[in-house]
């Protein structure tokens, strides 16, 4: 995958992320079950932010050591 590509990607999730985000605080949910999804969207996204910095870490070691 190129260096455009990945950059979409993540800016896609972040965008998404900041979203929930102000979503969230904009229209705050009473009902603990549709609090706890927005809880879990957010979450995910960070989830998968972090799983791909890792990817994209252990790709750009294994480069330099190679």
């Amino acid at each position: 995958m190129n260096d455009r590509i990945i950059g979409d990607i993540l800016r896609g999730i972040k965008g998404k992320l900041d979203e929930q985000a102000h979503g969230s605080m904009e229209f705050p949910k009473a009902d603990p079950f549709e609090h706890g999804v927005q809880v879990g969207i957010y979450s995910g996204l960070l989830d998968a932010l972090s799983i791909i910095d890792a990817v994209l870490s252990k790709d750009e070691e294994a480069e330099r050591n190679s």
